[in-house]
């Protein structure tokens, strides 16, 4: 990369003084650059995003919410939880919002975040604050229509049985605490709408009610578990390192909820209840069969030939003639339990859960270094048995599972809040290099919580309502080889994020984050790669102005550099930012800049996107993209979304890889989708 001096300067168009009282609206864009953990590989968080957008949906109401809610919005420390329901029960109930303003941890920052997620329903609606959301529908039905304009190989080849388009369709209706009924149906680019014994590529339905006397939860159809520290059982939405530094340590005790995500894998279908057997314990049970993709293999089974499955898919892709051959070859059985006790002031949780999972067909893998303690079989079992207790400011977590293998894998922590200005996390987890557990979101370095141990410390320190320090240091070791680490390794990994917010109109924040690992490094004179430590360093500054209630620009540059074994590259990315809101309707746009020397230092950066949708672009080489989002609502019941974006290589004959190879140094994204509200 040509040697650049990268010189920053952010443009302010309007007077400090001069700017009007800003009202909340409806953006998580702070909360999603606190929360996701520092991009590696291209993940989806569409779980997240929609979880979050069903909170504002549908506030939860601060007279009735729970200690497990209130978590859920990885917005308070422990001190503002126990300091929220202190003043609950000392004073009563809350008449009104303004209210959180008279507890001394709740400053004025991060009431403003909380106020889209929370409401009192026995009050009118607050104006300025948009604290309810009555224009949000509780029924709905939703149309999403994607489409990549230049062909990739795979269609110019006829590789893909498909058209082009990636097309989604929604529909629910729902009422907070009571029940949720919804189906979703989905195809892929480059996948036909109907498969000829499969009927829609993917197809997903859920029937739900809640908070029926003795009955929590009851759901038909397509669910997902989360219980403990999600070490044997974890939704899709849960977290891992970023820069909010201690609430992401731990994972919540949601249990059972609908699946309405299009990932294909990560969920349940059959039924699953909870029952409340006394006013302290309640039981979950749950079914599940289910198919799944797969390689299949010829392998010799007890002196048998037999198909077996190589590895499980989990792209969810259906594109090419085998990978509609991989469909469905086998099917997966769940069965399962959990026992939980809470306290009756909910401040001590115990609970224990089980469950067993049998395979239609054998996974049978080739077992050569990193994967030889990979499972094989049929047949699974898995137990767990977890806790938490919230004492004065300390709140206490842990889980320890076990599998049918010997394997097994604990993680334990706390987070305190030991003064008004300082808060703290630890989080230490060990995992076999043989514990295989499928549904697991447990906090780890890995992908999954397999093969590592290692300890994470965090901090974030706010000596008044303008400053804000968050910072981790994680330590983590691997026992056994892993992909592309042919020995035994460890590493560590930091971060530090200071935050400025002298106004509501303006926050300025400078990250730095370190990344030491092993990889292997190509060694032509030995039988085998040697693994070398290498250093990654991302840093970036990045600050946005409120201008005035309709107006709100942002400004980003970040950079990275990549060292091993005597070789040293870089990369940069640098953007500008502008969204525009007048009534009814809503523009962003952005134009951005970016160059690395290759696929080490390529840029991951969340941009918006339509409603439920999630954006966060992989970018390498040498260009620019740009995107704009248009938004509208049309009338009471029909909303419109429609976003362009295009991403143009310097001196690229073509960019991607494989079967999505586009001949060319230009690619154009169209995205149309359209929300009928009942």
């Amino acid at each position: 990369m040509k040697s650049l001096g990268f010189i920053i300067i952010f443009l302010i168009l309007f007077n400090f003084s001069n700017a009007q009282k800003i009202s909340i609206t409806k953006n998580l864009d702070e909360l999603v650059e606190k929360l996701f953990q520092i991009q590696e590989i291209p993940m989806n968080y569409e779980d997240f995003y929609e979880s979050m957008y069903q909170f504002y949906n549908h506030p939860i109401d601060l007279n009735t919410v729970t200690r497990e809610e209130l978590q859920s919005l990885y917005l308070l420390s422990p001190l503002q939880i126990n300091k929220f329901f202190q003043h609950r029960a000392k004073i009563g109930l809350f008449l009104s919002v303004y209210e959180l303003q008279t507890i001394p941890e709740f400053d004025f920052n991060m009431i403003q975040q909380l106020l889209p997620f929370v409401t009192i329903k026995e009050t009118k609606k607050i104006k300025d604050l948009l604290i309810t959301n009555t224009s949000e529908p509780k029924t709905y039905m939703l149309y999403r229509l994607n489409q990549t304009i230049q062909p990739s190989r795979g269609y110019l080849e006829n590789k893909y049985m498909g058209s082009p388009q990636q097309m989604y369709l929604r529909f629910r209706t729902s009422q907070t605490k009571s029940y949720s009924l919804g189906f979703t149906v989905e195809k892929d680019a480059g996948e036909v709408i109907w498969l000829k014994n499969h009927g829609p590529d993917f197809f997903s339905f859920h029937a739900a009610i809640f908070d029926k006397k003795k009955i929590k939860t009851l759901i038909l159809g397509d669910y997902q578990l989360q219980f403990g520290q999600s070490l044997i059982l974890g939704a899709g939405f849960n977290f891992g390192k970023g820069a909010e530094t201690i609430t992401t340590a731990k994972r919540n005790n949601i249990g059972a909820r609908p699946y309405t995500s299009v990932l294909e894998v990560g969920y349940f279908r059959g039924g699953v209840i909870t029952y409340s057997l006394t006013k302290n314990i309640e039981t979950t049970l749950f079914y599940s069969n289910r198919k799944r993709d797969g390689n299949i293999s010829n392998v010799e089974l007890a002196n048998e030939q037999e198909l077996a499955v190589s590895s499980l898919i989990l792209s969810g892709l259906h594109r090419t003639q085998s990978e509609i051959e991989n469909k469905n070859v086998l099917t997966e059985e769940n069965t399962g339990a959990n026992l939980s006790f809470n306290s009756n002031k909910k401040d001590l949780h115990i609970g224990m859960t089980s469950y067993f999972t049998n395979y239609s067909r054998a996974i049978e893998k080739e077992l050569l270094g990193y994967s030889l303690f990979d499972f094989t079989g049929k047949n699974h079992l898995l137990g767990s048995i977890d806790a938490s207790w919230n004492i004065n400011n300390f709140y206490l977590f842990g889980e320890i599972a076990s599998s049918a293998n010997s394997s097994s894998g604990a993680t334990v922590g706390a987070l305190a809040s030991i003064s008004p200005q300082v808060d703290v996390s630890v989080l230490y987890r060990n995992f076999d290099k043989n514990f295989y557990n499928p549904y697991s979101r447990a906090f780890s370095e890995n992908y999954k919580a397999i093969n590592e141990e290692g300890i994470y410390w965090g901090i974030k320190i706010k000596p008044n309502r303008i400053w804000t320090l968050a910072a981790y240091y994680d330590f983590f070791r691997f026992p056994w080889l892993k992909f592309r680490v042919d020995a035994p390794s460890d590493g560590n990994e930091s971060l530090v994020r200071l935050t400025w917010q002298p106004s509501k109109i303006i926050t300025f924040y400078a990250q730095s984050r370190w990344l030491n690992k092993q990889r292997n490094i190509r060694n032509p004179d030995a039988y085998f790669d040697l693994p070398t430590y290498y250093q990654k360093h991302n840093y970036l500054l990045d600050m946005t102005y409120k201008a005035n209630e309709y107006i709100t620009m942002r400004s980003r540059f970040q950079a990275s550099s990549f060292y091993q074994n005597f070789s040293y590259s870089q990369g940069f990315y640098i953007m500008q930012e502008l969204t525009l809101k007048v009534r009814r309707i809503s523009i962003s746009t952005r134009y951005a800049l970016f160059d690395s020397d290759d696929y080490d230092n390529r840029s991951y950066v969340y941009e918006k996107d339509v409603l439920y949708a999630f954006s966060i672009p992989m970018l390498y080489g040498v260009g620019s993209r740009y995107y704009l989002l248009f938004s509208c609502n049309i009338s009471k019941n029909i909303d419109l979304w429609f976003k362009f974006a295009n991403t143009q290589y310097r001196n690229s004959e073509n960019n991607g890889s494989g079967l999505e190879l586009i001949k060319g140094n230009n690619q154009t994204d169209i995205k149309f989708q359209i929300r009928f509200k009942i």
